[in-house]
């Protein structure tokens, strides 16, 4: 499954990449180095690729054994991840901003310039991929009861 979701987050990162970049007017986005580009798409593509690992490791590991459950795990990691590209979002938009209002007077530079390293969203999304395993883990966790929990009525 690992290989066929990095797959996939490997196909899918343009797309991605231009979703999640705020259109700021004047802003215009440039690539520091192929180097960092490329650690990028990896690292998206290898917390897409993690996905199914981390659910089957946190069912596994909890364990979870309810159908029910194991829809929630996989709701709380896909609702962390969302989170995770709105924060980026949410910090390249706020960033491009503060770049256009420290430089509205400059008007020998009408364009500015954004560098694509400044952004961290894949970062966010691995972390948060993390944080989700272990939130799902410790909360929906199943009780396990043993002849040990079992206590004789008293009477």
């Amino acid at each position: 499954m690992f290989i066929i979701f990095f797959i996939i987050g490997f196909v899918t990162y343009r797309d991605f990449f231009d979703l999640t970049l705020p259109d700021v007017k004047g802003v215009y986005y440039i690539d520091p180095s192929f180097t960092a580009v490329f650690m990028n798409i990896l690292l998206y593509s290898f917390t897409i690729g993690l996905i199914p690992i981390s659910c089957t490791v946190v069912w596994k590991m909890a364990p979870i054994i309810s159908v029910k459950r194991k829809f929630l795990s996989i709701v709380i990691i896909l609702v962390c991840l969302s989170t995770a590209i709105l924060l980026g979002y949410k910090n390249a938009l706020s960033t491009a901003n503060k770049l256009k209002a420290a430089n509205a007077n400059n008007l020998n530079e009408p364009n500015l310039h954004f560098p694509l390293k400044k952004l961290n969203t894949e970062r966010y999304m691995f972390i948060s991929l993390i944080t989700g395993s272990i939130i799902c883990y410790f909360l929906l966790k199943e009780k396990k009861f043993t002849q040990h929990h079992i206590q004789p009525l008293q009477g």
